[in-house]
């Protein structure tokens, strides 16, 4: 399990490890916000169809060689970002590096699950959820610390460190033997949303919005906020951004540890409303230009951000058998990313016309309104559930 664990949180660093480089990368190559938040974009955008197939190939073609793939992607996104001299390598490095989640995410946790004792499931399904947020924010806090204070090429060494780990990764893996669930019969590629019949009501009206919400303003916050840091709040740390996306990412991590309150339903509409208060917390900072509102901001925000994610995949991994886990959960993250494209790309061409901050507020005014929606469809579940139980 620790191998596979390994793996996880190195893939996670890796996912935002360039994030901070974009201020330098805009400077460098001449660009505006569109082209900037575009880089984030395309992220998601070749994430999102790798997912799709990812899993039913994980079903057919076992885990371990689907995982493997996206090892292999992600180490060739890390050689064409650390010598990338034009926008085209960047923008392929990110399309790299996004189909190399694509690839590795739901499988990557299916592959941890097949590794562990069916009582082990809820304790698997929390570290995944703990160790990908921590790596969530560990790449851009190495990244903004490496730009900000290293004598040597800071532009290179954190993709050639990651090249390393990512190495390391693959021969970590290859000695663990896949253990896959026997049906009978061959299992046939076939892409479709894995959603059990029994429980689609709750994963598209409860899970899947929660976790698209969580990552759309989670996405936001990390295409526009070292932008946010320099253009805002007149900072030009480049640490500064990078330790905040830790906070808000890896503070996610720990408030997993958080026992109370442990029912799946009110763990959820709890995050929703912490999740809100940060964002406008993060607001009302950019309006005053005060610092300390937030720091504070992105603390409540890690919180709400954290339950959510753990709420949410343990609410998805107990839908499914183990043989059809991987497919569910790459449903789990495409509803994940989906909130990362159009909401992210319409915040950074509103502020290219209205400026940073008008767009962010009116993101917030939309996701206020679908974060209600949400608390009022968990309320009514819920009720549902229990009567369902007597």
């Amino acid at each position: 399990m620790k191998r596979i664990l390994f793996t996880i949180i190195a893939m996670a660093i890796n996912t935002n490890l360039s994030v901070p480089f974009f201020p330098l990368y805009a400077t460098a190559f001449h660009l505006n916000s569109v082209i900037v938040t575009g880089l984030f974009v395309i992220y998601s955008t070749c994430l999102l169809p790798v997912l799709l197939i990812a899993g039913p190939l994980g079903d057919v073609w076992g885990n371990k060689k689907v995982v493997y793939i996206g090892l292999g992607l992600a180490i060739l996104s890390t050689i064409f970002f650390a010598e990338a001299t034009n926008i085209s390598l960047l923008y392929l490095a990110r399309a790299l590096a996004g189909m190399a989640s694509g690839a590795f995410m739901g499988t990557g946790t299916a592959l941890l699950l097949q590794h562990s004792s069916q009582n082990q499931t809820a304790h698997a399904l929390t570290l995944s959820s703990i160790v990908t947020m921590l790596g969530f924010g560990l790449g851009p806090a190495i990244s903004g610390i490496i730009i900000q204070y290293s004598p040597l090429s800071p532009v290179k060494i954190p993709y050639q460190s990651m090249f390393i780990a990512l190495s390391i990764s693959m021969l970590l893996l290859a000695s663990i033997r896949e253990r896959r669930e026997s049906t009978g019969n061959r299992r046939l590629f076939q892409i479709s949303m894995g959603v059990p019949s029994s429980h689609r009501t709750l994963f598209w009206a409860f899970a899947a919005p929660s976790v698209f919400t969580a990552f759309a303003l989670n996405g936001t916050v990390l295409a526009l906020m070292p932008t946010f840091v320099r253009s805002v709040m007149h900072s030009t740390n480049f640490a500064v951004p990078g330790i905040l996306l830790f906070i808000l990412l890896s503070g996610g991590a720990l408030a997993q540890l958080i026992p109370l309150p442990g029912d799946a339903f009110r763990r959820i509409q709890a995050r929703v409303l912490l999740l809100l208060a940060g964002t406008w917390c993060m607001l009302m900072a950019g309006t005053l230009i005060n610092s300390a509102l937030l720091w504070l901001g992105k603390g409540i925000q890690a919180v709400g951000c954290g339950w959510t994610f753990q709420g949410s995949m343990k609410l998805t991994g107990s839908m499914a058998p183990v043989s059809e886990r991987a497919r569910l959960l790459s449903i789990f993250y495409i509803a994940a990313y989906s909130g990362m494209i159009l909401p992210t790309l319409g915040v950074g061409i509103l502020s290219f016309y209205w400026g940073l901050m008008p767009a962010l507020l009116t993101f917030g005014a939309i996701v206020t309104s679908i974060g209600i929606v949400i608390v009022l469809n968990s309320i009514r579940l819920r009720m549902v559930t229990q009567a369902m139980k007597r």
